[in-house]
C-alpha cells in the first residue's frame, strides 16, 4: 500500500478520524472543568558541598558529593522530614484533615501522623538546578497560598531534621571516642604502675627521651675525663701576660719613678703570674699527682657503670617496651580526647551546610490544568486514534476505489475505467430543484440591504 492510497483511505474516513478527534478535546475540556486547579510554589536551599567541614577541614570528593545530593532529595520525601511539617501545621487539630482522615478507605490502617505525611509526600518533589548547589523543593497545593506555605514549611522541615541528624550523629561519635579515651587512660595509668614497680625492682630508670639513667651517667663521665686529660695535656702557662708586663714595666721605669705606685702594682702583678707558671710547670715530690689521682678515680667509675649498663641490658629492654606502650597509649589518649571534645562541639553547633536562600513565591497561574498543553495534547491523541481506527476498519472491508487498488491485488491487465456518473447525476437532481428557491432568496436579501 502506498502513501496516495492511504491518503485516499482516510480521506474516505475522515468523518471517524474527526469524531475521534471532537471526542477526545471533549474530554480533555470536561477534565478541566471537572479537576480542581493545583499550584505549584518552589523553595530553595544552597548546599554547601564545596565549604570544608569547619571542625575537621574535610571537603566532599565528587563520588560522595553526588550521592550525598540523591541522599537529600530522598530525605525531603522521607517520613522523617514530612512528619515534622504534619507536626508544624498542627494538622491534628484540623477538622477538615480529621474529617478526611475519618473518610479514608477501611483497609488503611495507618496512623493520622503517617497518613498526612504520605499525603505531603505525594505533593513534594525536588531537584538539583542544573549546574548549580542550588537545591530547589516544590510543592503542589489546592490553592497559591497553602502551596507557599507547604514549599516553605518542607524546607524548614529539611532543615531541621538535617540538624538534628547532624548533632546525634556527632553526639554519639562523640561519646564513642571519650569510651575510647577513657580505655587508653586506664591502660596508660595501668603501664604507669607497671613502670614504677619495674623501676624499684631493677633500678633502671627509663626517662622519656629513651636514655637511662645509668647510661647518661656514664656519658658524664667519660666526658668530664676527656676533659681532665685534654688539661692534663696541655698545660695553660700564660706566657704571654709575663712578656705584657714586662714590657709595661720597662716603659713605666723610663717614665715614672723607682717608687711610683703603678709600678709597683705592674711588678706585684708579674710576680704573681710567674709564681702561677712556676707551679704549673714545676715537677711534683710525689710521682702520682692529685690530677693522676682524679683520672684514675675516673676511669674505675667509668668501668664501674660500663659493666652495671651491661648486667642489666635485659632490664633495659624491658624497660624500652614499657615506654613504648606507654608512649603509644598516651599517644592514642590525645587523640581520642581531642577528637571527643571536636564532635562534642559539633553536637551543639547550628552549621548543617544547608542554607535557606530566600522564601517561596506565591505562584501566580496553576500548574494544572494547563490549558493549552491538555487541548493540544487531546487534539494529537484523538487525531491518532481515528486514523488508527480508520486504518483498522478499512483492513477488515477492503474496497477498490479506483484503477490502482484493482491492479495491485489482481495481476491481469486493464483495459478501461468506467466513470461514475450517476453519483454526480444524482447529485445533480437534488440540487437542480431548489436552485430557483435559493436565488430567490438571495435576491430578497439584496433587496431589503438596499431598502435599508
Amino acid at each position: 500500500m502506498n502513501p496516495i492510497q492511504i491518503l485516499r483511505i482516510l480521506w474516505v474516513r475522515r468523518i471517524i478520524i474527526f469524531a475521534a478527534m471532537l471526542s477526545a478535546v471533549a474530554g480533555g475540556v470536561l477534565v478541566m472543568l471537572i479537576l480542581p486547579p493545583r499550584y505549584m510554589a518552589t523553595s530553595r536551599v544552597v548546599l554547601d558541598l564545596v565549604k570544608p567541614d569547619p571542625i575537621s577541614g574535610a571537603v566532599l570528593q565528587k563520588g560522595f558529593a553526588d550521592a550525598y545530593v540523591r541522599t537529600q532529595l530522598e530525605l525531603i520525601r522521607d517520613y522523617q522530614v514530612t512528619g515534622r511539617v504534619v507536626d508544624d501545621l498542627g494538622w491534628a487539630d484540623n477538622p477538615d484533615m480529621q474529617a478526611a482522615y475519618a473518610a479514608r478507605s477501611p483497609g488503611d490502617d495507618r496512623d493520622f501522623r503517617r497518613w498526612a505525611a504520605q499525603s505531603i509526600s505525594l505533593n513534594t518533589s525536588a531537584g538539583l538546578l542544573d549546574g548549580t548547589n542550588i537545591l530547589e523543593i516544590h510543592s503542589v497545593g489546592s490553592n497559591a497560598e497553602a502551596a507557599r506555605a507547604m514549599a516553605d514549611e518542607v524546607r524548614k522541615a529539611y532543615i531541621d531534621a538535617t540538624l538534628g541528624d547532624s548533632r546525634a550523629d556527632a553526639l554519639h561519635s562523640s561519646q564513642f571516642y571519650a569510651a575510647q579515651a577513657q580505655k587508653a587512660k586506664v591502660s596508660l595509668e595501668q603501664l604507669e604502675v607497671e613502670k614504677a614497680k619495674f623501676e624499684q625492682a631493677t633500678g633502671v630508670v627509663l626517662q622519656d627521651n629513651k636514655h637511662d639513667v645509668d647510661d647518661d651517667r656514664l656519658r658524664a663521665l667519660t666526658s668530664t675525663h676527656l676533659h681532665q686529660i685534654k688539661m692534663r695535656n696541655t698545660p695553660e702557662v700564660d706566657k704571654v701576660s709575663v712578656a705584657k708586663l714586662d714590657a709595661a714595666i720597662d716603659v713605666a721605669s723610663r717614665t715614672l719613678g723607682p717608687n711610683n705606685p703603678q709600678l709597683e702594682a705592674l711588678r706585684a702583678q708579674r710576680v704573681a703570674i710567674a709564681d702561677e707558671n712556676a707551679m704549673k710547670t714545676a715537677p711534683a715530690a710525689n710521682p702520682i699527682t692529685m690530677q693522676e689521682q682524679h683520672l684514675a678515680a675516673a676511669n674505675q667509675m667509668i668501668d664501674a657503670q660500663r659493666s652495671k649498663i651491661l648486667s642489666e641490658s635485659n632490664n633495659l629492654s624491658r624497660a624500652e617496651e614499657i615506654q613504648a606502650a606507654i608512649a603509644l597509649r598516651r599517644d592514642e589518649y590525645s587523640k581520642a580526647s581531642t577528637r571527643s571534645a571536636q564532635l562534642l562541639t559539633n553536637s551543639g553547633g547550628t552549621e548543617t551546610g544547608i542554607a535557606p536562600l530566600g522564601a517561596a513565591q506565591t505562584p501566580l497561574k496553576p500548574k494544572f490544568p494547563n490549558k493549552p498543553f491538555i487541548l493540544g495534547g487531546t487534539l494529537v491523541l484523538g487525531g491518532a486514534f481515528g486514523v488508527l481506527l480508520a486504518l483498522f476498519l478499512e483492513f477488515l472491508g477492503r474496497r477498490v476505489r479506483n484503477a490502482s487498488d484493482l491492479t495491485a491485488v489482481i495481476s491481469a491487465p486493464l483495459l478501461a475505467v468506467v466513470p461514475n456518473t450517476a453519483a454526480r447525476e444524482s447529485i445533480w437532481k437534488r440540487l437542480r430543484p431548489r436552485l430557483p428557491r435559493l436565488r430567490i432568496g438571495f435576491l430578497q436579501r439584496r433587496r431589503r440591504v438596499a431598502e435599508a
